[in-house]
């Protein structure tokens, strides 16, 4: 009993560790688009500015 309890531990931390490593990656890629948008926002005007043509 004691073996197959360890064994199990051990399969549910192989699979949680991927699972863990694409939360985090998505978390951080919903922290980088919040930055993206708060400088998109801070900079609008700049961005915006007659004869200044950049890329959305």
């Amino acid at each position: 009993m004691k073996q197959m309890t360890a064994r199990l531990k051990e399969e549910i931390a192989a699979q949680a560790r991927p699972i863990r490593e694409v939360v985090q990656r998505s978390e951080y890629n919903l922290y980088l688009e919040g930055m993206r948008r708060e400088l998109d926002r801070s900079h609008y005007g700049r961005l915006q500015s007659p004869g200044l043509d950049l890329p959305r």
